[in-house]
């Protein structure tokens, strides 16, 4: 895909409320989302990830961050991923968490970091 940003969700709603927002905004042209379930999705052009892990098992974003370091490691390029309620495990390194507010009230997010050699040697293990 030829957008500078790539969204996915799994709830249609929120798919179709980000296009109109793009659109007003007039970014549409470069904002291209995806109703899709963030776990099956290619995630192999990305460089930074966002999940609000709100709601997710464990066992969700586990897999997803799992999948992407894969991807790190076959692309060797640093990446990237801010998530919501939940840190992410080893190999990622969490390099700040901060408390924000949010429309909800008040969340943590946690701001990872994953470059490809530390991808390579949890693979090995």
């Amino acid at each position: 895909c030829s957008s500078d940003l790539v969204g996915i969700d799994a709830l249609p709603t929120f798919v179709e409320r980000g296009n109109v927002i793009a659109r007003r905004l007039g970014i549409d042209d470069r904002v291209t989302l995806r109703h899709e379930n963030f776990v099956d999705a290619d995630l192999s052009a990305g460089t930074v990830f966002y999940a609000a892990a709100t709601t997710f098992e464990r066992g969700i974003i586990d897999a997803v961050a799992e999948k992407v370091a894969r991807q790190a490691s076959s692309a060797k390029r640093p990446l990237r991923f801010i998530t919501l309620s939940q840190p992410l495990l080893p190999p990622w390194k969490m390099v700040e968490k901060l408390t924000l507010p949010m429309t909800w009230g008040r969340n943590t997010v946690y701001f990872h970091v994953l470059d490809a050699s530390a991808a390579d040697a949890s693979r090995e293990e």
